[in-house]
């Protein structure tokens, strides 16, 4: 029997897009803190995820494998390498969300979030026009906040988020 984890994982390769994504996601949730994780794959698991492979639970670095015995009730994960790590986590009873195209069927997965211009399409798969992010009420007023003095800049303003 798997010991499960309340808190919701973000799981990623570390890439600030990736990590970014799956933040985004969890945090949009509102189901308490995260717990982060950020893979380490060894080789073959770094080269074919997200496929399974034997032994894959240790595949993905010492953190996950001790972290994966206490798999949690949600994992949100961004990335190929997130990918094949969600499919672990699944097999033990996690609700599992992959954002991006994982390049095998979305069955793998509870849910799929991939952008519009991607060819993954199924019932478990939702599209989106842009990418994940955390710009929210909460995010501007921290915004205005920390850059008090733009508001004495000349107004209508108009802000481009590249990334």
């Amino acid at each position: 029997m798997v010991k499960r984890s309340s808190a919701p994982w973000t799981v990623t390769d570390g890439r600030a897009g990736n990590v970014r994504q799956a933040v985004a996601l969890a945090s949009a949730l509102r189901q308490g803190t995260h717990r982060p994780l950020i893979l380490q794959p060894r080789a073959p698991w770094r080269w074919l995820a997200p496929r399974r492979l034997p032994g894959d639970v240790k595949g993905y670095g010492e953190a996950f494998a001790s972290l994966a015995a206490e798999a949690p009730v949600l994992a949100i994960g961004c990335g190929r390498q997130a990918a094949g790590a969600l499919r672990v986590l699944r097999a033990r009873g996690s609700q599992v969300v992959q954002i991006l195209d994982p390049r095998i069927g979305s069955r793998h997965w509870d849910v799929v979030v991939v952008p519009e211009h991607d060819a993954l399409r199924g019932s478990n798969v939702l599209t989106l026009i842009g990418s994940l992010n955390p710009v929210d009420d909460d995010w501007l007023a921290w915004g205005r906040a920390a850059f008090a003095s733009f508001s004495t800049l000349p107004g209508p303003r108009t802000a481009l988020l590249v990334g």
